[in-house]
């Protein structure tokens, strides 16, 4: 009876003076507002990382660039020049790169992005902030270093277009969508390392089958061929391929930027790739919620 009164004592207490649980899961409208109320220490966070990724190599940040431009060439050389699976699209060269630099943003974020919460241990049980700042500021700085690596991207496309036999590529208005299709790829993004980084933040092992995924999500998403090349005799597999979102950001980036016959701009796309990001994003952020009590006290 006695530890039953001190119990009811102390809560009172708590609610007396504002105290709460150490670790607690706040109510979810609070949760948003916490996270959006540390949006500078999610900019810091996220710099500092872009920043520290590359300081023990000799070329520094100029890595962040050279990283998805020598995978690309080395994709242009072996599919594009050897094997020649660009098909009917009229510059492969342009196709296969815009397609390796989307590829490797989506999937450093959901890799990199999936150790956000369980290779910051250390600051996690050291300081009190929301966990869903650790993920959004990894994204945040793969963005950083994914928007350099576009000026890249559109620099090859257009000089692949003076190559002879390869269709000549120059900017036109609607380039002026980028910003947009990055900013839904980011939204996706995010949400994906959400998912990512609580699994793994509770199973780490699960980051080794992650990273064996994305190979097959790779070759599925028509990073380096046209997905219907492969799958044109079934109806089913085109759609599904083709409408999975990475696929959808990779080929609105290509429709955007190419103008190629075989890729016109199409409102599905556009539609697909607002409802992928705003599908994931916001279940994302609730699943990580979710296990907010749990990062740091796992493992």
């Amino acid at each position: 009876m006695v530890e039953r009164l001190d119990s009811s004592y102390l809560r009172g207490l708590a609610r007396q003076y504002g105290l709460s649980r150490m670790g607690a899961r706040p109510p979810f409208r609070q949760y948003v507002r916490d996270v959006t109320k540390h949006r500078e220490f999610i900019e810091a966070l996220g710099e500092g990382s872009a920043e520290s990724r590359n300081e023990n190599n000799y070329l520094g940040q100029i890595w962040a660039v050279l990283n998805p431009t020598l995978n690309a060439i080395f994709y242009i050389v072996f599919f594009g020049l050897i094997l020649r699976t660009g098909g009917s699209i009229g510059n492969s060269i342009a196709f296969i790169v815009i397609g390796q630099f989307m590829w490797q943003f989506m999937k450093s974020a959901v890799t990199t992005g999936g150790k956000s919460v369980s290779g910051k241990i250390g600051i996690i049980r050291a300081l009190h902030f929301p966990r869903a700042v650790l993920p959004i500021a990894t994204v945040y700085a793969l963005f950083r270093s994914f928007l350099w690596s576009a000026l890249v991207m559109l620099f090859i496309t257009v000089v692949s277009g003076l190559i002879p036999y390869y269709a000549i590529i120059m900017p036109t208005w609607t380039w002026l969508l980028l910003p947009l299709v990055f900013i839904l790829m980011f939204f996706f993004a995010a949400g994906t390392a959400f998912i990512t980084s609580r699994i793994v933040a509770i199973t780490p092992d699960v980051s080794n089958v992650i990273s064996f995924l994305m190979r097959f999500g790779m070759f599925g998403s028509g990073v380096v061929f046209p997905i219907t090349r492969y799958v044109h005799g079934s109806h089913f597999w085109t759609v599904v391929l083709t409408y999975q979102p990475f696929a959808v950001y990779i080929n609105l980036a290509r429709q955007v930027i190419m103008h190629d016959p075989t890729l016109p701009i199409t409102m599905s796309t556009w539609v697909m790739a607002i409802f992928w990001a705003a599908l994931f994003f916001t279940v994302g952020f609730v699943f990580f919620w979710r296990g907010e009590e749990r990062y740091g006290r796992d493992g």
